[in-house]
C-alpha cells in the first residue's frame, strides 16, 4: 500500500451510524456530525462538502481547527514517510508483530500530516532532527507531542506507558477519511499525559502486542480546543513556520 492511498477517493464508503451521520463518508458530497462548538459554547451540527472545510449550521462559521494542505505540504508529507520509511527498513525494524517493516507508509504518511498540521496551525518551526525524535521524545518544543488517527468516527487519543506524563498530547484527525488532503487534517483535542495515565486503563485492542491508555473525546480531561494548550508549551517551539526542512 502507497501512501497517496490514504488520500483515494475510490475507496468504498464507510457505513456510519444513521444517528451520526446523515450519509455515508466517502463518496458522499456532504456529511453531517455533532460536534462542540467554541462559538456556541455547546454541542451543534456541523456540515462539509468535498469542496469546502466542516462550518457549523448555527452560526455558519468554518471551523479553523481544520487544515488544508497545499500541494508542496502535501509532498513534503509524503518526503518525510519515504525518508522515515527507508530508515525503518535500513535498520530492519520490527512492527507490531514480530515482522521486518516494509508495509508502514500509510502509518508514516498519517504521522507526517498531523505534524505538519500542528506545525503549520501554531507556526511552528519543523523539527530538523525529526529523523531522531522517536518516541518517547516530543514532537515539538521539549513537552508537546502529536498523535494522529484516520479513524474519524470515535477518534481517541493514544498515550503509550512511557510516554512523559507531563507532556501535552495533541489528537489530529484525518478528515474526511478516503478523501483528498486537500480537505484537511483537524486538531480534533488535547490532554496532558498524566490525565490520560489516570484515568484510563492500559488495553490492547487491536493485539499488537503493545497496550496504551486510549482516551474518548467525551471524557471530562479531555479538551476540545487546542487553543487552551498553556501558553507556554507553545513558546518552547521553534518558530516560523515553513514548508520543508
Amino acid at each position: 500500500m502507497t501512501g497517496r492511498r490514504l488520500f483515494d477517493e475510490s475507496e468504498p464508503p464507510q457505513d456510519i451510524p444513521a444517528d451520526d451521520w446523515r450519509a455515508k463518508i466517502g463518496r458522499a458530497e456532504q456529511t453531517e456530525i455533532i460536534h462542540f462548538c467554541i462559538h456556541c459554547a455547546r454541542k451543534t451540527r456541523w456540515k462539509a462538502s468535498y469542496n469546502g472545510p466542516l462550518y457549523c449550521l448555527e452560526h455558519h462559521a468554518q471551523d479553523k481547527k481544520l487544515l488544508s494542505f497545499t500541494d508542496a505540504e502535501k509532498e513534503w508529507a509524503y518526503d518525510m514517510a519515504r525518508s522515515l520509511q527507508s530508515r525503518a527498513e535500513r535498520e530492519h525494524r520490527r512492527d507490531h508483530f514480530g515482522k521486518i517493516i516494509g508495509n508502514e507508509m500509510l502509518a508514516h504518511v498519517i504521522g507526517a500530516c498531523g505534524k505538519i498540521a500542528v506545525a503549520k496551525y501554531f507556526g511552528l518551526a519543523f523539527p530538523k532532527d525529526y529523523m531522531e525524535r522517536f518516541r518517547p521524545a516530543p514532537d515539538f518544543g521539549t513537552r508537546l507531542s502529536v498523535r494522529t488517527t484516520s479513524s474519524l468516527f470515535l477518534p481517541k487519543l493514544r498515550v503509550h506507558p512511557d510516554d512523559p506524563a507531563d507532556h501535552v498530547y495533541i489528537l489530529a484527525v484525518i478528515f474526511p477519511r478516503g478523501a483528498s488532503p486537500s480537505e484537511g487534517v483537524r486538531l480534533h483535542a488535547w490532554a496532558w499525559g498524566h490525565d490520560v495515565k489516570k484515568y484510563t486503563a492500559l488495553s490492547d485492542p487491536h493485539n499488537y502486542g503493545e497496550p496504551a491508555h486510549f482516551a474518548g473525546m467525551l471524557m471530562p480531561f479531555i479538551k476540545l480546543d487546542v487553543d487552551s494548550i498553556p501558553k507556554e508549551i507553545i513558546a518552547e517551539c521553534a518558530k516560523p513556520y515553513k514548508v520543508g526542512l
